[in-house]
Parts: structure tokens; sequence; C-alpha cells
């Protein structure tokens, strides 16, 4: 399987798009490690990056939990709301999350 189908939202979509969706997810560094599949090396360096370094993997952690809340169930339903509503009353502003 390929990861960045996985997490991708469409996988029907072409490559340079998923790209973009996943780099918006995941923030270099921040939220996560990227790496080019099926670059193996890459994936193992990033890998004893994390195991190495503890602080480092629980920053990654605590920000990729911060990050994911922004595509909740709960904020996607307000998203979709607001997107609507907009639709419906042309006026009405749509907040970004």
């Amino acid at each position: 399987a390929n990861g960045d189908i996985l997490i991708s939202r469409d996988p029907s979509q072409d490559q340079e798009k998923q790209n973009d969706q996943i780099q918006e997810m995941i923030d270099e560094g921040i939220s996560g490690l990227l790496y080019t599949p099926p670059n193996v090396v890459e994936l193992a360096n990033n890998i004893c990056e994390v195991l190495s370094d503890c602080e480092f993997a629980r920053r990654l952690g605590d920000n990729a939990r911060k990050k994911v809340s922004k595509f909740s169930v709960e904020n996607v339903i307000k998203l979709q709301k607001a997107y609507y509503m907009g639709v419906v009353e042309p006026n009405a502003r749509i907040k970004s999350l």
C-alpha cells in the first residue's frame, strides 16, 4: 500500500493534488515526517530520528494531535454547514478554523 494514498482525502485525484493535501495535513518536522515512497532509506532515517529523540517524538505527537483536530467530524460539519448557509444566504461569511 502507498502511505500517501492512505492519508489522502481522495485517492482518485492526481498525485500532485494528493501531495498538496498531505502537506496541508502534515507540517514537515513539526507534526510529522514525510518521505517519498518507495525510498526506504529516507523512511528508515525518519524512524531512527524519532526513536533516538524522545522529546522530538513527543513534540511531533502533540503537534499532530493539534493539527488533526482541525479535520474532526465536528469541525468538518461546521465548515460544511457554513458553506451551505453561504450558498443559501450569499451574504453569510464562512469562518475558517
